[in-house]
């Protein structure tokens, strides 16, 4: 009972961050961002629109655990931080994925951008600008530059040429692993030592997630992953067993009080439960093929984890009281 009651205190927790306070703020903010976008006559699309309530959510999460180590909330700052950065992503993917601006094009044009042309700049210019001098100067820069060649290496998943695992895997773990340190740098906070390899280990993971989660999506979008190229979703589940692993090593090893780095813990478990969720319906897949896992054979409803199913959450719930020995 003591560890529903812990795992129920999570979400709790989360859900007050993550929906009552974040939709506060992204209100506020998204007001504020809507006159300027009017005064210049441009408005966002309806998938900028849904694509920033995704990304809002997640960078409250990624923050908010980060805060949790620390053994605080985030400050109204770093809130602010956080949502520009969030709302910040979205944008700067459609910059690299429509307009085929490289990190270096993006770069110039955040640090060089006067208004009156590329009308499509004046919203990343304005948030960049919020959140570069936030307090971590120089290390904040060159993450921001290491997280766009990320995101210009990720151009290569669209090619029709198969990828090998070991340049999905590169391109993976730089995706994920590149933008969470970033999002870790919203924070006034110097990292600690070892922090950053943590962090990196975490950001892996999320990007993980996210892609064994989207597998349907990304077969109907073209887009190469290491789960829509694998023939195998249980080689791609020791893998992901074995990052879980080291990240909670590299996370228990840290310089802080013993307490926050467990409750920090139970909240990157909504992530990691949620990527053993998915693995367990990827599986059943494969079990369907002669154990050969061919993703372009399977429908819509057996590959897509839905969190709407109450049989799928009291698994979830299940996998979170199994994680880190709880």
């Amino acid at each position: 009972m003591t560890n529903h009651i812990q795992i129920l205190s999570v979400h709790i927790q989360l859900l007050n961050e993550l929906y009552f306070r974040r939709k506060r703020h992204v209100g506020r903010m998204m007001r504020e961002l809507n006159s300027l976008l009017v005064g210049a006559g441009q408005q966002l699309s309806d998938s900028q629109r849904k694509r920033i309530a995704v990304y809002t959510v997640l960078g409250f999460y990624v923050n908010s655990c980060f805060a949790t180590l620390r053994g605080r909330k985030l400050s109204k700052t770093e809130e602010r931080n956080t949502l520009h950065l969030s709302i910040l992503t979205p944008l700067l993917d459609d910059l690299t994925d429509i307009l085929k601006l490289s990190s270096t094009e993006i770069l110039e044009q955040l640090s060089n951008y006067k208004g009156g042309h590329a009308p499509e700049m004046l919203l990343p210019k304005y948030l960049y600008d919020q959140i570069r001098d936030n307090g971590n100067g120089n290390q904040f820069y060159q993450t921001f530059r290491q997280a766009l060649i990320a995101q210009d290496e990720s151009l290569l998943q669209l090619e029709k040429q198969q990828l090998s695992d070991e340049q999905l895997g590169k391109i993976t773990y730089e995706k994920g692993s590149i933008w969470t340190v970033l999002f870790r740098l919203m924070l006034t906070d110097p990292l600690k030592a070892s922090e950053r390899e943590a962090i990196l280990l975490f950001g892996h993971l999320i990007q993980l997630t996210n892609d064994m989660y989207d597998v349907y999506k990304d077969l109907q979008n073209g887009q190469q992953t290491l789960f829509t190229n694998t023939q195998d979703i249980r080689r791609q589940e020791q893998e992901y067993d074995q990052l879980i692993e080291s990240m909670t090593q590299a996370f228990l090893s840290l310089d802080y009080e013993k307490k926050h780095i467990k409750k920090c813990l139970r909240k990157l478990s909504v992530i990691t439960s949620l990527g053993k969720l998915c693995l367990e319906q990827l599986k059943s897949c494969q079990s369907r093929t002669n154990n050969v896992f061919i993703p372009a054979s399977y429908t819509r409803s057996q590959l897509v984890c839905d969190m709407e199913k109450w049989s799928n959450r009291r698994r979830y719930v299940g996998l979170q009281l199994k994680a880190y020995g709880m």
